[in-house]
């Protein structure tokens, strides 16, 4: 859609952007905004919030039952374990031991150089106060509340691991995750941290900052479903304030986060709602999904297991099993020069945050 609008106006027709003042980019129109709406809570860090059982409620229900002992012993060594990790948590927090950190200073050295080790001990010092305030948060949380929501999205291998123990702290908080699924593993990271991402980088990717300048969203609304307020500003840009000295026009962006009372009619708890007299039927996510623009001269693609439709594994490096026209990716991607110190800038936040090898950008199409 955006390099449909930069055609447009670079054909002098009627498009969303328009030239700035100096002429050297292209700007969206004052009339022009962004919003972002998702039919389910973001997979990720957005999807760990308490439910809404409080302590006393179930401590209250557990009185009332037939079966006191056992569920009222599970319920105590429950908290004592919740309390021991926090408390583990929180110390690792401020020790700043994730391993990792040293390591990924070294790793892809030209994108994430810092200007002096100033600036890399405050980063490391910033990492070490969010942290222990999340670790905080969950001790917060175990004072009141007996679990939590679950993401099936994983930590990243280099970074700290859930702790998995019952209740409130079977999550970390603030981590970067990959996205769930059930098929070979991957290094796509899941929706919250994608949303972060654009919450600083902005939607145009790094080949169109060559043009315009960074397009932020100015709201993200989320159907009815289980859905957190604060998880979800944690998770797309508290997470972030602490990124500093971006270049010109980027900056943290906070957009708006709303929710609605409307239902998804297609999501996973309203079909779970409708098959439910079919308990031999196993809902399961759909590997299938439509690529669609309003823009008449752009074509609908159905995108199978990350693939264009009618590709398989053998031929999916095929040019045309891409829609791209475009040679030397990677080297289109570099030369965009502030998208890059703004993406060093946001990966200096984020150490652990998994890349792609090199290899799989570095290809060419026959034509242009």
């Amino acid at each position: 859609y955006l390099y449909r609008q930069v055609d447009l106006l670079k054909s002098d027709k009627e498009s969303i952007f328009r030239p700035n003042s100096k002429g050297d980019y292209y700007e969206i129109r004052d009339n022009i905004t962004f919003h972002l709406f998702i039919s389910h809570t973001p997979c990720g860090d957005a999807s760990i919030f308490p439910k809404d059982v409080k302590l006393g409620e179930v401590k209250e229900s557990v009185n009332n039952s037939d079966d006191k002992t056992c569920i009222k012993r599970t319920i105590n060594e429950v908290e004592e374990a919740s309390a021991i990790e926090c408390s583990n948590l929180h110390h690792r927090a401020l020790d700043a031991d994730y391993g990792s950190i040293e390591k990924k200073f070294c790793v892809e050295s030209n994108e994430r150089k810092f200007d002096s080790s100033r600036d890399e001990f405050k980063v490391k010092e910033s990492l070490s106060h969010y942290q222990a305030s999340l670790s905080d948060e969950i001790l917060k949380w175990s004072d009141k509340y007996t679990d939590v929501y679950r993401t099936g999205a994983k930590c990243v291998s280099q970074a700290a691991q859930d702790p998995h123990l019952p209740g409130v702290n079977y999550h970390v908080l603030g981590a970067i995750r990959t996205k769930p699924g059930r098929g070979d593993p991957t290094l796509s990271i899941s929706c919250s941290d994608k949303i972060a991402r654009w919450n600083v980088l902005g939607l145009q990717g790094a080949l169109l900052s060559h043009f315009i300048r960074p397009i932020y969203l100015s709201s993200i609304i989320i159907a009815h479903c289980s859905y957190n307020k604060d998880a979800l500003k944690r998770a797309v840009y508290d997470r972030i304030q602490n990124i500093e000295n971006l270049p010109q026009g980027y900056k943290v962006n906070e957009p708006l986060l709303m929710q609605i009372s409307s239902t998804f009619e297609d999501s996973k708890a309203v079909a779970m709602k409708r098959y439910k007299d079919e308990r031999s039927r196993r809902l399961s996510i759909c590997s299938s999904g439509i690529i669609w623009s309003n823009d008449d001269t752009c074509q609908q693609q159905v995108i199978v297991d990350g693939r264009r439709q009618g590709f398989s594994k053998k031929n999916a490096t095929s040019p045309k099993a891409r829609d791209d026209g475009l040679t030397t990716y990677n080297t289109y991607k570099v030369a965009a020069t502030d998208y890059q110190r703004a993406r060093a800038k946001f990966f200096g936040r984020f150490l652990d945050w998994p890349h792609k090898p090199e290899i799989t950008e570095a290809f060419t199409c026959d034509s242009i």
